[in-house]
């Protein structure tokens, strides 16, 4: 879980940058950027639904215990 959230959070750093790098691209290299950005949002929505998984699947097998 630990190294999901490292992740999740280097991929929101990674967002952060490249929205700023944006800001100052050229108007034909917006839109690769644009759409890098979304995939990059997308799989940060992916990696917070598998931490919560995760944390789910964790509470469950220490009840078990």
């Amino acid at each position: 879980i630990d190294s999901q959230k490292k992740e999740n959070f280097n991929i929101k750093l990674r967002v952060h940058f490249l929205e700023e790098r944006l800001s100052q691209l050229a108007p034909d290299q917006i839109d690769a950027a644009l759409k890098q950005n979304i995939n990059l949002k997308i799989e940060v929505q992916h990696r917070c639904l598998e931490i919560k998984k995760l944390k789910k699947l964790v509470l469950e097998l220490e009840r078990e215990l």
